[in-house]
C-alpha cells in the first residue's frame, strides 16, 4: 500500500510540478519585494531630517539666561522650516518690546533650509523677568515645528 501512495504522489507531482514551482516562485518574489520595500522605508527614516526644539541654559551666561534652540538633529537638510508657538508670541507683547520681539521676527517667515547639525538659538528667558510683562516668554509654551524633506512633510510638538 505504501508503494501505491508513492506512485500516485509521483504522478501528481509530474502532472502538477510546474504549477507548484510557479507558486513557489511567486511567493519568493512577493517576499523579496516586501523586504526591499521595508529596507527602503527604513533607509529613508534613518536619513531624514529631525528638527527638535528645546530650552537650555545659555552657555555664555550660565543659569541666568535660557536659550531656545531649534536644531536639525537628523542626517539630511530640513526644508521650508516653520516654527509656531502656542500661545502665540505676539499675544504676549512680542510685537512691541522685549526678547519675544526678536524670537517672533525670526520665526515669522519660513526658513528655507536647516542643514544637519545646524541650530538656531535665541534668548528666551532672563532671570528676573516678570511673566506676562512682555520681556520674556511664559513659563509654559508649546513650540510646533514643521518642515519638509522631498515630498514628505513632518510636524512635531514640543512643550
Amino acid at each position: 500500500m505504501d508503494g501505491l501512495v508513492m506512485i500516485e504522489l509521483w504522478r501528481w507531482l509530474n502532472a502538477n510540478g510546474g504549477a507548484v514551482a510557479s507558486a513557489g516562485t511567486v511567493a519568493t518574489a512577493a517576499t523579496a519585494i516586501w523586504a526591499l520595500t521595508r529596507a527602503s522605508l527604513d533607509s529613508r527614516e534613518r536619513t531624514r531630517p529631525l528638527v527638535v526644539a528645546y530650552l537650555e541654559n545659555d552657555e555664555n551666561f550660565g543659569h541666568s539666561v535660557m536659550a531656545l534652540v531649534v536644531k536639525n538633529a537628523g542626517a539630511s537638510v530640513a526644508r521650508n522650516l516653520e516654527v509656531a508657538f502656542d500661545p502665540n508670541l505676539s499675544a504676549n507683547g512680542a510685537s512691541t518690546h522685549g526678547l519675544l520681539t526678536y524670537v517672533a521676527r525670526r520665526y515669522a517667515a519660513v526658513i528655507p533650509l536647516l542643514a544637519p547639525g545646524a541650530q538656531l538659538r535665541n534668548t528666551w528667558r532672563v532671570a528676573g523677568d516678570v511673566e506676562g510683562a512682555g520681556a520674556s516668554a511664559p513659563r509654559r509654551m508649546r513650540a510646533v515645528v514643521s518642515y519638509s524633506h522631498g515630498r514628505r512633510r513632518y510636524k512635531d510638538d514640543f512643550v
